[in-house]
């Protein structure tokens, strides 16, 4: 399911392969793939939400020759954007923005890294050398639409 890619800094990108999460979507559309607390996302609603932001992300630049970087917390968006960025064939880096700002720093410098997906809260923490894309909450509570902020 996941593939490792390099790595501009020692830190991981990963592939993901989003066959499995799809033909899981396809095989029980209604079953819950993901909950946190009283909220809870669908396999269609996550498989919707994430093509959706996939589409975006590919239209910012992320792709096979790209990462996207991801700074969530373990989350509902957390997920959905784990699926998005696989749909786009990008790497995908996760970091904790609370954990070290210079972390953080080095791994959206890398060469390859087009774009970020933060929450409101932790936006201001990341650098600001690349676009960030802000998941907001509201957004899975909405049904799985997307509310994104360009950074």
């Amino acid at each position: 399911m996941y593939v490792l890619v390099d790595s501009p800094v020692g830190t991981s990108f990963i592939r993901n392969r989003p066959e499995h999460f799809t033909e899981t979507a396809e095989l029980d559309p209604h079953g819950v793939a993901v909950s946190s607390g009283d909220r809870s996302l669908t396999f269609a609603e996550v498989d919707a939400w994430s093509t959706t932001l996939s589409q975006l992300l590919v239209d910012m630049g992320a792709g096979s020759d790209n990462h996207v970087v991801m700074a969530l917390p373990p989350s509902i968006e957390s997920v959905v954007a784990m699926w998005a960025v696989a749909k786009t064939g990008a790497g995908l880096a996760s970091i904790d923005p609370a954990e070290s700002a210079t972390m953080a720093g080095i791994v959206v410098s890398g060469r390859r890294v087009c774009i970020g997906l933060t929450t409101r809260a932790q936006l201001a923490s990341l650098p600001d050398s690349i676009a960030w894309l802000v998941v907001d909450e509201s957004a899975s509570r909405a049904g799985g639409s997307v509310a994104l902020v360009a950074a």
